[in-house]
């Protein structure tokens, strides 16, 4: 049946369809080009007013020229080598045009289905628990929509009611699904950038790391299973070994070579770590670290790594030694560690130089460096002077004597260089704030840090972080809750509930909402192909295959069994006034043998007839009269016994 246009209130339609694609727009306004992002916000704002009744809509020929200059614009902006934002991009401005011109319920039928196509692609940037709730939340406005379009008489409240149902209804599928189907990986990984408020960048610019500190983004989250260690705890991301001019580099050699397990494991701890999507593929680990977790590289230096970009959140195991586990050091890693550029930084030489007079030994030279970071009265900052030009680290070094991490780092492991000690540079993250329930740590962008590990004799790779001298409060917890630069990092710090950290009330909210965060990311985010396979091995033990296919075959059954009982449940006549059920149960007993209750007939009146009908039955059906006129006329109460005694007479009236 075809239903007219005009017979439906297409306003709703359109204002639902126009406040879903606003958000979703600003949903996806950090992951693709901003300037594409601008011309679908002020397409859609457009559509907005449209259903508003502010303007109208565009002719067929403006938006045909509407839809081919926005395509060009999209292609040379976002270009083509990036194809799953290009992809993204091409539906968000499909959504849009298409929702712009529509004029009849075929056009919005279509664009409710690309909307569900849209929101779905959400997932492909955020898979957070607010983000899910966001979605279930359009999934509902756009399938109201759809039963506005089909149901055109009906509220919009009933459509939304009739939306949320059915949405809630499928969730037992959906995790029957989800606990036995085989978890696949990702098929794509999103590119991610460099630096910013993203991550850590492979090549490390000391002077530009504190850019991190602003960023209050969740990096990932640890959680120790057995034996927990105690602080301060450096996790190490990546490892800097070639120098050039400003910049600390990783070689090539340290990204493609593997390495092989650890035999000494007297120094073993174990723990989990959730990791947030990032545009790099290293992991974080505690010192020398190695993971059996698939799709995990055990990488040169003890790192770890994953064989592509970390698309998406990503739960993996970890088992981490001391860092100077290892004892021989080659050729090729001395030379590299040891490698600088001729003429840089003369007089940070020149002060390496003079520290290596007063030592005996490389060891010596290490604490006696660390004092001279005391006793130079060298300060931590977040907000360190701009530097210039060349020989930066000289300038650092003698003239601003202000720094953050990666100031300290650089120079530290260029003053080892200079006289014969190999270092190098490392970049990951220190520290993390606590949860509430003290299970596991939550590690932010903010926390991020740079430090030299030193090779000394007889003892191997040994860290020496000169921030433990300068600013010892930061090795203990997150840089959220070091009260040495607790000013300066609020300055700093984007707004967010963690920039209101002083008001205790929002404060325990944030702290509770990363709970509820970390258990979503951690059961159902982190339910990797492992996890799966351990969880079904546990319950089915052998005929692992046949008994899988035999379970979702018997949940799926029982539970669309459960829904048609339910539904049929609900639609059951309901009775809210004393003996209503059991006169009923008379009247459809009456009916079976040819006494239908008449019209203006009461019940009274139909209960006599009935003792006249069947005079056999008579004495049973007076005594429910008698109970019925007590009770719906006389208003005395009805016990329970009269109750018992009413369901008896009928259970005795109505058996054959």
């Amino acid at each position: 049946m075809n239903i007219s246009f005009s017979s439906i209130n297409y306003k709703k339609i359109e204002l639902l369809q126009s406040i879903t694609l606003i958000i979703i727009v600003f949903l996806l306004s950090e992951f693709i080009s901003l300037t594409f992002i601008s011309v679908v916000l002020l397409l859609a704002l457009w559509s907005l007013a449209i259903a508003l009744n502010q303007v109208k809509k565009p002719g067929v020929i403006a938006g045909n020229i509407l839809a081919m200059l926005t395509s060009a614009g999209l292609f040379i902006d976002i270009g083509f080598s990036d194809t799953v934002n290009l992809f993204v991009a091409m539906l968000l401005l499909s959504t849009v045009l298409k929702q712009l011109i529509s004029t009849t319920l075929f056009h919005f039928k279509t664009v409710c289905l690309i909307q569900l196509f849209l929101i779905a692609s959400v997932y492909l940037y955020q898979q957070s628990l607010y983000t899910s709730l966001l979605t279930f939340i359009f999934f509902i406005a756009n399938i109201a929509t759809l039963n506005l379009i089909i149901r055109p008489n009906q509220k919009l409240k009933n459509a939304l009611s009739l939306a949320s149902k059915s949405l809630l209804m499928s969730l037992p599928i959906a995790f029957l699904l989800f606990i036995l189907l085989p978890r696949l990986p990702s098929f794509w990984s999103l590119p991610g950038p460099g630096i910013a408020k993203t991550g850590l960048n492979e090549n490390i610019d000391p002077f530009s790391i504190s850019k991190l500190s602003n960023s209050s983004e969740l990096v990932f989250r640890a959680n120790f299973k057995d034996k927990k260690p105690s602080a301060p705890y450096y996790w190490r991301s990546m490892v800097h070994e070639e120098f050039s001019e400003q910049t600390w580099k990783i070689t090539h050699r340290a990204k493609t070579k593997n390495r092989n397990n650890i035999t000494n494991s007297d120094s073993e701890y174990k723990y989990e770590i959730i990791a947030e999507k990032s545009g790099l593929h290293w992991l974080y680990a505690l010192d020398y670290s190695r993971s059996n977790t698939q799709f995990v590289e055990n990488k040169y230096a003890g790192l770890l790594a994953r064989n592509k970009n970390l698309s998406q959140t990503f739960k993996y195991n970890v088992s981490s030694f001391n860092l100077n586990n290892i004892q021989k050091l080659s050729s090729y890693d001395r030379n590299i560690n040891l490698s600088l550029i001729s003429g840089s930084n003369p007089r940070s030489i020149l002060i390496a130089k003079e520290i290596q007079q007063i030592s005996d030994t490389d060891e010596m030279f290490f604490n006696n460096l660390y004092q001279y970071f005391i006793n130079q009265k060298f300060v931590y900052t977040l907000e360190p002077p701009a530097l210039y030009g060349t020989n930066k680290l000289d300038q650092f070094l003698l003239e601003s004597k202000k720094g953050f991490c990666g100031h300290y780092a650089s120079v530290s492991a260029f003053m080892f260089r200079s006289v014969g000690i190999p270092a190098r540079v490392v970049s990951g993250y220190l520290g993390g704030e606590l949860s509430t329930d003290k299970n596991y740590l939550s590690v932010f962008q903010y926390d991020a840090h740079a430090w030299t590990e030193v090779w000394l004799e007889n003892k191997g790779w040994t860290r020496f972080d000169a921030t433990s001298v300068v600013s010892p409060d930061r090795l203990y917890g997150s840089l959220s809750q070091s009260e040495a630069n607790k000013e300066e990092f609020l300055r700093n710090l984007d707004f967010g509930l963690l920039s209101l950290q002083n008001f205790p009330m929002l404060n325990w909210v944030r702290l509770n909402l990363d709970s509820i965060d970390f258990m979503w990311t951690n059961w159902i985010l982190g339910f990797n192909s492992q996890e799966q396979k351990g969880l079904l091995e546990s319950i089915f033990e052998s005929n692992l295959s046949l008994k899988i296919a035999a379970s979702i075959l018997s949940g799926l059954a029982s539970i669309l069994i459960s829904i048609y009982a339910f539904m049929i449940w609900t639609k059951r006549e309901k009775f809210n006034k004393p003996l209503e059920r059991e006169f009923n149960d008379l009247k459809l007993w009456g009916e079976k043998n040819q006494i239908p209750l008449g019209s203006g007939v009461t019940p009274q009146a139909y209960l006599l007839l009935l003792v006249n009908k069947f005079e056999i039955k008579s004495k049973y059906i007076n005594q429910f009269i008698n109970l019925y006129i007590d009770t719906r006329y006389k208003q005395i109460p009805l016990t329970i016994d009269n109750q018992k005694y009413a369901k008896h007479l009928v259970k005795i009236i109505t058996k054959n």
